[in-house]
């Protein structure tokens, strides 16, 4: 039975177009990997990997986005459920492939959970509550914001003004962000 031409051009056709809405969604994807918590731990703070790039000052320039706690658990138990999902989480886990695990000693269960926390911050649909562009001065341990994007109590809030240049203080999320863009020398 001969197979019509225009029945050939469609399925290639469909086939095309399927392809090329999977190659562009994995181009839109950031890769966004655990740095911290808010001081209360409600948020969990992200940084998108595949978003950092080199300014031609030097200077480091990096997206973060912060998800409640409530909602990254809620979505968590979902992901644990779903074997794929699931398994993406194992794989993770087993490999320490969040680069936090590179510069600060964790146990067992922190690298098992932070796997967890990064599945939810890149395959789920969880609106953000806050997203900050950040500009770092690794030479001199200095950041300031470029963009900021709030929620706050169901209400918005945007900033487009380049906020004052602030050193970077040890033992806070500003110094893991520092030292996972800028790597861990200690001469910078």
């Amino acid at each position: 039975m001969p197979v019509s031409r225009a029945c050939i051009a469609l399925n290639v056709s469909l086939l095309l177009s399927l392809f090329s809405s999977r190659v562009a969604d994995a181009q839109m994807s950031a890769d966004w990997r655990f740095y911290g918590t808010s001081e209360n731990g409600n948020v969990l703070v992200f940084f998108s990997v595949a978003e950092v790039r080199r300014l031609p000052n030097g200077h480091m320039e990096v997206w973060t986005e912060g998800l409640t706690g409530k909602q990254v658990d809620s979505e968590g138990t979902r992901a644990l459920k779903d074997k794929v999902r699931s398994d993406r989480v194992v794989i993770s886990a087993m490999a320490a492939a969040s680069p936090i695990s590179k510069i600060e000693k964790l146990t067992q269960d922190q690298i098992d959970m932070i796997a967890l926390n990064e599945e939810v911050a890149n395959h789920s649909d969880l609106k953000p509550i806050m997203r900050i562009l950040w500009e770092i001065d690794c030479e001199n341990r200095m950041t300031r914001s470029l963009s900021i994007y709030m929620v706050k109590n169901g209400r918005t809030g945007f900033s487009e003004k380049t906020g004052e240049w602030m050193h970077t203080p040890p033992e806070t999320n500003g110094a893991r962000l520092h030292a996972l863009v800028c790597g861990n020398d200690k001469s910078q």
